[in-house]
């Protein structure tokens, strides 16, 4: 299947509810009383994107955090020119390490944000390294 054809089978923008209940303060709390921390992995998705050379990413990524015990896929938000996939991870470090080596060996690094949320409101940027926190305003 072409770049182009997986680009055009992508959802248009939106999040399912899934998704979105991780911006929500009591899901959140659950996670945390469960041990898990949320992990958001970002590509950027344009026509050009290699991104599509990787259909079933989050599948493959669920899989290697599942080999090293420290995580589980649970939902993804389509946006224009992004995709994001939501992990529950309970080894924050380990899975940490996990993607950022999966992703670098299937040279998408370049177009990966990797983010830690810290509050529903709060994301702090793991990869590419920064200090910066995000807040949702």
């Amino acid at each position: 299947m072409s770049k182009t054809t997986h680009y055009l089978n992508t959802p248009r923008p939106s999040i399912n509810v899934a998704a979105a209940e991780h911006f929500d303060q009591k899901f959140f709390d659950t996670l945390a009383k469960l041990g898990l921390n949320v992990v958001l992995v970002s590509f950027k998705a344009g026509l050009d994107s290699p991104i599509w050379d990787h259909p079933g990413i989050e599948e493959n990524l669920l899989r290697e955090l599942k080999s090293v015990h420290a995580g589980q896929f649970d939902s993804s938000a389509y946006d224009e020119g992004v995709i994001t996939h939501f992990f529950h991870v309970s080894d924050l470090a380990k899975a940490m390490q996990q993607l950022k080596a999966s992703l670098e060996a299937r040279g998408l690094l370049k177009i990966t944000t990797i983010l830690h949320a810290e509050t529903p409101q709060e994301l702090r940027q793991w990869y590419p390294p920064t200090a910066d926190l995000l807040k949702k305003e």
